[in-house]
This record gives structure tokens, C-alpha cells and sequence, in this order.
């Protein structure tokens, strides 16, 4: 399977952070993402007479982080980001708080976690982040995985093919989902039709949502986060496409299935929208016994 790094960008640049800002603003359903998974953070807390040790993959410029600690200011609060610019913004942000910044690669990181979050990284992230989290995760620990993902496009018989997957295998952006299929792809180049017909409704269920949500980013005046999301619709609707690759939230479930990963909660964040509008979710996991 091919994802591209965590990082859309390797420079990441004031312009890309002002957007990180703006995007709570502009941009459907993450306000109350954010809300959500601060909620569950607290609540998962509660449990424990220790301080329990949060982890977020990606912080950006730590506007969620911000958030959280505010919210639930007795965790252990680490929050990992590489990129320059968003680091200075992390240490100027958090200089005088018991948050850790921790400026290397996720898997260097090596000590425990009690709450592993991924939060809008998800579809950008090579998979053996999953492995990383298995690693560090604590026996009692979970993972908080919160993405923006394509609305559900997989009904009848394509819903069929995902859950009797044996492998959920992007072959050039085509799901593939059993041995024989994928290695007659690595030998022939070839795509099965049923595989066609799915990217087909994925980029038709893309195309929908991204029209919603640049209305929705003009309307309130965030002219940077609709160009924003125009880049990231002509990226998302080509196939091939390393940069943005949104998938149903079936096929995650099933592949987090495959890899190792128990559903413990699965939350829309958008329940009273169309299910064409349901982009945003956020599961807990456990690592399967």
C-alpha cells in the first residue's frame, strides 16, 4: 500500500499555518470534532487516580492542544510536530505549561501513552504510524482516530467486497481487497471493474462534499480555507493522487480491523447532516487482545 508522509508539504509555510486558524472558522463539523474528542478525553481521564498521558500525532500549531490542556489541565500532554514554523508556534504557545513538545519522528517517541490521538492525519499517514501506536499504546490505552473522510459511498454489494476483505490494498488509489486480486495487479498492471466502479462513487461522494464545503467557507468569508479545499478536490478526485486520498469510513473500519484494532466507539460528528455531508468521524480503538 502507498500513502504519502504525514506532511502534505515539507514547507510548511505562515500562509499554511494562518489556514490551521481560519479553518475552525470556515470549515464544517471541526469545531465540534475538536469538542467532541475534548469530551472523551476528560471522560477517559476520570477513570484513572493518575494522571493519564495524551499523545498527539501532528499538533500543527497547537490550536486543539490548546483546547484540550485548557480543558483537562491535570493530563500529560505531549504534542508532536516536525515542521519548523508550527513548532516555533507550539513553543511560543505552550513556553509556560507542563505541555511537552516533542520535535523528532512519532516513532521515536518511546515511552507509554494512554490516549494516542490522530486527528486529521489519518488519510495522509503512512500505516506504519498503526504500528507505532501499537508499540507505545498502554495496556489500558486507546487510540483516538478523528479524520475528515469521504462521505459513505460504499452501499450493496461494494459495502459486500469491504467486509469480506481479506486486505485493503491501494493499488494506485483503486482499493483492491484479496491476494489473487493484488497479485494480478503487480503482475499485469490490470484493475478489476468492481474496483473502477467504487473510485468512481468515491470521487462522485467527493465531489459533492467539496462543493458543500466551499459554499459553506465563502459564506463566512474564509476565502483562504475555500482555495484551500479547491487544492485539495482537484487532488482527492485524481485516483493517483499522493497528496489527498479520502476514502469511505467503511474502508478504514475494515482496515483498522485488519491491522490489528477492536472499534470500541464510533462517533459522527455530523449526525443530523445527509449522510452526503458526513465527512467527519472519530473512533476509539483498542489494540485486540
Amino acid at each position: 500500500m502507498v500513502f504519502t508522509p504525514i506532511h502534505r508539504r515539507s514547507n510548511v509555510g505562515e500562509s499554511d499555518l494562518d489556514f490551521v486558524e481560519q479553518a475552525r472558522i470556515g470549515h464544517p463539523q471541526l469545531p465540534e470534532e475538536d469538542a467532541y474528542i475534548v469530551e472523551r478525553v476528560l471522560r477517559y481521564s476520570q477513570q484513572f487516580e493518575r494522571p493519564v498521558r495524551v499523545f498527539i500525532l501532528n499538533g500543527r500549531t497547537g490550536v486543539f492542544a490548546s483546547k484540550l490542556i485548557t480543558a483537562v489541565p491535570e493530563i500529560e500532554l505531549v504534542v508532536q510536530e516536525r515542521a519548523a514554523a508550527a513548532v516555533a508556534k507550539l513553543n511560543s504557545r505552550f513556553a509556560d505549561s507542563s505541555v511537552r513538545v516533542f520535535t523528532d519522528a512519532y516513532d521515536q517517541w518511546n515511552e507509554p501513552v494512554d490516549i494516542f490521538i490522530s486527528k486529521g492525519i489519518h488519510h495522509h499517514a503512512p500505516r506504519p504510524y498503526l504500528d507505532q501506536v501499537k508499540r507505545v499504546l498502554s495496556p489500558e490505552g486507546i487510540l483516538i482516530l478523528s479524520d475528515e473522510f469521504c462521505p459513505e459511498y460504499c452501499n450493496g454489494k461494494y459495502a459486500e467486497r469491504i467486509l469480506n476483505a481479506d486486505k485493503i490494498y491501494l493499488a494506485g488509489g483503486y482499493v483492491l481487497t484479496d491476494a489473487q486480486e493484488i497479485e494480478t495487479y503487480e503482475q499485469t498492471g490490470q484493475i478489476s471493474d468492481i474496483a473502477k466502479e467504487i473510485e468512481r462513487l468515491r470521487q462522485q461522494a467527493l465531489w459533492t462534499w467539496y462543493r458543500y464545503v466551499v459554499d459553506y467557507a465563502m459564506e463566512r468569508d474564509c476565502l483562504k480555507v475555500a482555495i484551500e479545499e479547491l487544492r485539495a478536490a482537484f487532488e482527492d478526485l485524481i485516483t493517483s493522487s499522493g497528496s489527498e486520498h479520502k476514502v469511505s469510513p467503511l474502508i478504514v473500519e475494515r482496515e483498522m480491523e485488519l491491522r490489528g484494532f477492536e472499534q470500541r466507539s464510533k462517533q459522527s460528528i455530523a449526525p443530523e447532516q445527509p449522510v452526503e455531508y458526513q465527512s467527519f468521524f472519530t473512533y476509539e480503538y483498542v489494540v485486540k487482545a
